[in-house]
């Protein structure tokens, strides 16, 4: 699997995943599970891609256990030819990978900055401000806009908010159940991942609904037992403040119109059983989707082998003599040195890499269905005329009969 493919898939799994929240689960009162919904959501999609299994493969069952059992048995392949042609130095350095390199480097380091420059405001906070300690609890008293909030085991307190008045206990108690929860280590994962793959718009969907739910479930505990509607009418008088710290959770969060209907909604969610039962088809889909092979592993034949009933007529990927060129392997790989050309489009254009060209030799020797089964286009079309034009070869032999068999022919280009 190619590393653009798993991005595709990883950014189409992140996709869905988000397009049920926001159609099924967003605003519902069901806030503990669309919390690790979102967490488990952006790790299904990092690990889903990854999973490759033959027996999700196209074609019949029965073809895909066949598969699975011969993969690592399948015959026919020659020794690697490597071909090489020297370049400009400018364009061996200046090549599409690097350049993407550079553009994922430059991403990552614009999108982890903030993490990096908020961490190093909380450590300066820590510093400067008095600090009392009560259990586990560092409870940092300040005058800096934005607070109060809390970030790991630290309250970060506006001194100008009494701690004794009706006020300062809700907020205290807001702010104490973040703690509790430990809801600054899903604000990291999700920061790292936002991080890691910025070129994702789903990811900071998702990380700005996160920080939005610990809100309703810290805003819930809090305004328990209390008059909610006096708890509400405190969220809208705080509403506007100048600063916000990007990875800490603020009382003062913005969201409050979401948040004063999540307070006061009194009914729990209808269907909420069918709401979260329902994701378990979409992730069997998105399972489904990430594990079925592309469409060159679905051509992999399969093995024909000496069985009770043996099909000389089928085309045989395991045989007992492989089919080979005339002259031996030094011969064909003289042949490949003295006809292969180094596309020239692909020298200025600094492509190189590695293809795998398929093809079938007939029981007369000559050589059909020659197809790349990777790399790419431009690099392929040369392999295959090359093979093409190389003429009849020795063909398999199984139970001392001629046979069909599929050959392998691995060439990389490469730029001096």
């Amino acid at each position: 699997m190619t590393l653009l493919v798993y991005l595709l898939k990883l950014v189409s799994c992140t996709a869905l995943f988000y397009a049920y929240y926001y159609v099924v689960l967003r605003n519902k009162r069901m806030h503990q599970y669309n919390r690790f919904y979102i967490l488990a959501s952006i790790t299904l999609s990092i690990i889903l891609p990854l999973i490759r299994l033959p027996l999700l493969a196209t074609g019949n069952n029965e073809q895909g256990i066949g598969k699975t059992l011969q993969g690592i048995a399948f015959g026919g392949w020659e020794n690697e030819f490597v071909i090489t042609a020297k370049h400009s130095l400018i364009f061996t350095i200046i090549t599409a990978r690097h350049i993407i390199a550079v553009v994922y480097v430059f991403g990552l380091l614009l999108a982890i900055y903030p993490l990096i420059r908020s961490l190093i405001y909380l450590k300066s906070l820590a510093d400067k401000h008095q600090v009392r300690t009560f259990d586990t609890i560092r409870l940092y008293y300040t005058t800096e806009p934005g607070t109060p909030f809390s970030f790991f085991n630290n309250v970060f307190w506006n001194s100008s908010i009494s701690m004794e008045s009706e006020e300062g206990r809700q907020i205290l108690r807001h702010e104490l159940y973040h703690i509790k929860e430990k809801h600054s280590y899903d604000i990291l994962i999700m920061q790292f991942a936002c991080s890691i793959f910025w070129f994702n718009p789903f990811c900071y969907l998702m990380n700005k609904e996160l920080k939005v739910i610990h809100e309703f479930l810290a805003d819930e505990y809090a305004a328990s037992g209390k008059d909610k509607r006096h708890y509400a009418e405190m969220l809208v008088m705080q509403a506007i403040l100048p600063k916000q710290i990007f990875i800490a959770n603020q009382f003062f969060y913005n969201q409050i119109k979401r948040r004063i209907t999540m307070i006061l909604q009194n009914t729990t969610t209808r269907y909420s059983y069918i709401r979260k039962a329902m994701a378990l088809p979409v992730l069997l889909f998105m399972f489904c989707a990430c594990s079925v092979k592309n469409k060159d592993e679905a051509r992999l034949p399969l093995t024909n082998s000496k069985t009770n009933a043996t099909n000389y007529e089928a085309t045989f990927t395991k045989v007992e003599i492989e089919a080979s060129y005339p002259g031996g392997s030094s011969v064909w790989m003289n042949y490949l040195n003295k006809n292969f050309k180094y596309p020239q489009q692909a020298q200025d254009q600094g492509i190189q890499g590695s293809t795998v060209v398929q093809f079938i030799v007939e029981k007369d020797g000559s050589l059909s269905d020659i197809h790349s089964i990777s790399g790419q286009d431009i690099l392929a079309k040369e392999a295959v005329r090359i093979i093409t034009q190389s003429g009849k070869w020795i063909p398999a032999q199984q139970e001392g009969r001629l046979v069909r068999s599929y050959k392998k022919q691995p060439i990389t280009f490469m730029l001096e």
